[in-house]
């Protein structure tokens, strides 16, 4: 909040929201670790990252870490990008299109 006193921005209540770079990073640990897996054949493992990605945003999010929560949120978008994109590329490699 903005004190006219002072003349400086300081928040009025220090609350522990968590960290966003912590949330990347979870979200970073919740695809790599399963796809670590797939490495000695056991491929299922790596679908149950996406349904432990929801329940961790879930989890933050009402234990009041609202900003791991939002990096948790940044690192899905970018998740869906990535593998949109590498799931076009397979798709349009099976298609053997000779134009």
């Amino acid at each position: 909040m903005y004190s006219e006193e002072n003349g400086s921005n300081k928040q009025s209540v220090n609350r522990d929201e968590g960290n966003v770079w912590v949330g990347i990073g979870i979200g970073f640990l919740i695809y790599f670790i399963p796809s670590l897996f797939t490495i000695f054949g056991l491929f299922p493992i790596a679908f149950i990252a996406p349904i432990i990605h929801v329940a961790a945003i879930i989890y933050f999010f009402t234990k009041n870490k609202k900003m791991t929560g939002i990096g948790l949120l940044i690192f899905a978008g970018i998740a869906i990008l990535l593998i949109t994109a590498c799931f076009g590329f397979v798709i349009y490699s099976l298609n053997n299109y000779q134009g």
